[in-house]
């Protein structure tokens, strides 16, 4: 039985072979990394509702701006493009309260009194700690 990122990493390379393989950086390799989108069609790593409305779309793209993506934000492994697919998505739709009812595997709040709203989130913060 394949590991679960075996797994994945090859259902990706799949994925890849689709007709638009011009949006990555190289043709289809299974050499252990996953494909990584070029540079100017990484926003396609970001999973977007097919229904979404342009301003929804302009939204959750603009929620993590050009020069504060990571290197690999184009990797199909890219866990800020999945924090953005998934936060973003809850916070473009005011949904981000629903966090506040996940519990741990002990069965107490998640994030414990945190206030989790579309009021005080914010996608990428800088940390700015002076030493």
């Amino acid at each position: 039985m394949k590991d679960y990122k075996t797994d994945l990493n090859q259902r990706q390379w799949e994925y890849q072979k689709s007709p638009q393989f011009s949006l990555f950086e190289r043709p289809y390799a299974q050499d252990g990394r996953p494909p990584v989108f070029v540079r100017n069609e990484s926003w396609r790593n970001v999973i977007i509702n097919p229904m979404a409305s342009q301003q929804e779309i302009d939204r959750l793209l603009a929620l993590v701006p050009e020069g504060e993506k990571h290197k690999w934000f184009g990797s199909m492994n890219s866990s800020q493009a999945l924090a953005q697919s998934v936060l973003g998505n809850l916070f473009i739709h005011d949904s981000l309260h629903y966090l506040s009812e996940l519990k741990d595997d002990e069965g107490m709040d998640l994030f414990g009194k945190a206030q989790i709203s579309s009021d005080n989130f914010e996608m990428e913060k800088k940390n700015r700690l002076s030493w």
